[in-house]
């Protein structure tokens, strides 16, 4: 999944991901060195693969706060539709 990080680091999305890992600034930064290789991989990474590891290493509230986080950036950058689109 080609994705931009920034994407993630607009100040609403931080202070909500940040109230899920309970104000750790140095889990917020882990969080995004994870996400940074994992977008950035020569090697595609599903989106359901991302979320478990999320859930596994920074817990259930990150878990469900970066999931709807997910799926809002993936709307914002039409990630959501399937398939080719072909313009013409």
């Amino acid at each position: 999944m080609k994705m931009d990080i920034n994407s993630f680091k607009g100040l609403a999305y931080q202070t909500r991901l940040l109230e899920s890992l309970s104000w750790d600034e140095q889990q917020l930064k882990a969080l995004f060195e994870y996400l940074h290789v994992a977008f950035n991989a020569d090697i595609v990474v599903h989106p359901d693969k991302i979320l478990s590891t999320v859930k596994e290493y920074f817990g259930e509230d990150t878990y469900t706060c970066f999931k709807s986080i997910l799926s809002e950036v993936m709307v914002e950058n039409n990630l959501h539709i399937s398939g080719e689109q072909y313009e013409h």
